[in-house]
């Protein structure tokens, strides 16, 4: 239709406004949407053969020979044991611990070592009745006692003392004493880029202080640091890098962190251009709603560290100076609830002529951000009409 406010014109399936334009799923007779049973079912149908997969590797290379023993001298500890029935009392049977496992060997029968000497090596690779899973965590514990481990930070010397430390303090120091040491205090303090940390007000002495950076030391936290920075994949789990700080990288730093090729540090900066241009656009008019008006409502649909993230950004620069200034005439929502009547306390007074709806996700698979991001299409859709236009201006 022409004539429509702002000198654009509506989609041909325009409908009036209606008090409630939501769309929600649970404000229809449809109910909530969600996922079949047979998506979850295959989900775990995955993971059951990522085990059998994996076993199955394992078993490749598995040898047999020490399991077929451990059976048979099961079986014989359990006809030595009926055969020891009539003593009137029940007798637990004896641990056969490996050779040097658990340092002492006290909890060995003597019978035990004397059958393990004197059984054959079996091989039963071939055995029908052998146990596959039995199998291969026997080969993995074998292989993992095989290795040498690293130590635990908390068997290192300097946790130990930092320990007995702390053990120390927490009994026989109380924080006003503590506060009382003025060379403490002035040395408890740290500045940079313009943030100031005090932490005289812990339950720490300038020898805690020391047996942290001793501790760190011996962890090589500053190694580790540099390997984050750098790029390597200390993300094992995933074997993946850890890029948040590429994040905060400046323009001069592209060609710093390269992964498997790419220039993490250059693409961030690619993607800031991308989402400058696209701001300052909105802000000049040069993008506009579906009508033509100014976008000048932003809802923000996201959930978790996406709903948090932006909303601590908001909470710090809407009192700044500058964030007072930029956003004069313009409204920030959020949305995370998937609840419908959050949903309309965010849009009742808004005119969705002039609201952009950006979704924050990662993945943008998670349920509740997609159901809102619907939910809003929707709320769009009722005002505006569902031409495509409507959710390529406005989302």
């Amino acid at each position: 239709k022409e004539g429509a406010p702002g000198g654009g014109k509506l989609s041909p399936t325009h409908r009036a406004r209606k008090g409630r334009g939501f769309g929600h799923p649970t404000m229809s007779n449809k109910g909530p949407q969600t996922p079949p049973a047979a998506s979850a079912a295959g989900g775990a149908g995955k993971d059951q053969l990522d085990i059998e997969r994996m076993i199955s590797e394992q078993l490749e290379h598995t040898d047999l020979r020490h399991v077929a023993d451990e059976r048979h001298r099961q079986q014989q500890l359990h006809i030595e044991q009926r055969e020891h029935a009539s003593d009137g009392f029940f007798r637990p049977p004896k641990l056969h611990m490996p050779r040097g496992f658990g340092g002492g060997g006290h909890h060995q029968d003597p019978r035990l070592e004397t059958q393990s000497h004197a059984q054959p090596q079996h091989r039963h690779q071939g055995h029908p009745n052998r146990n596959p899973v039995a199998a291969a965590l026997s080969s993995i514990m074998a292989n993992a006692n095989a290795k040498q481990q690293p130590k635990l930070v908390s068997q290192t010397p300097e946790w130990k003392r930092l320990s007995r430390h702390a053990e120390q303090i927490k009994s026989s120091t109380h924080l006003r004493d503590l506060l009382r040491d003025a060379r403490r205090c002035d040395a408890m303090h740290a500045s940079h880029d313009g943030v100031y940390l005090d932490y005289a007000r812990q339950s720490a002495t300038l020898e805690t202080v020391d047996l942290l950076l001793e501790l760190a030391e011996r962890q090589d936290l500053k190694g580790k640091m540099e390997a984050m920075v750098r790029g390597d994949k200390i993300n094992f789990t995933e074997d993946r890098a850890v890029l948040h700080t590429a994040l905060r990288a400046k323009r001069d730093q592209i060609g710093s962190v390269v992964v498997d090729g790419v220039d993490a540090v250059g693409e961030v900066h690619e993607v800031l251009d991308q989402v400058r241009t696209f701001t300052d656009a909105v802000r000049n008019g040069a993008i506009r709603g579906y009508t033509g008006k100014r976008l000048r409502n932003i809802v923000s649909v996201g959930i978790g560290g996406s709903y948090l993230g932006p909303e601590f950004l908001h909470e710090c620069l809407k009192t700044e100076p500058e964030g007072i200034n930029s956003a004069l005439g313009y409204s920030l929502r959020f949305l995370s609830n998937v609840d419908p009547v959050d949903v309309e306390r965010t849009c009742a007074d808004l005119d969705p002529e002039e609201t952009l709806i950006v979704i924050v996700s990662k993945t943008f698979t998670t349920a509740e951000t997609m159901l809102n991001a619907r939910t809003m299409r929707q709320w769009l859709w009722d005002f505006m009409g569902d031409d495509v236009d409507v959710v390529r201006k406005h989302v």
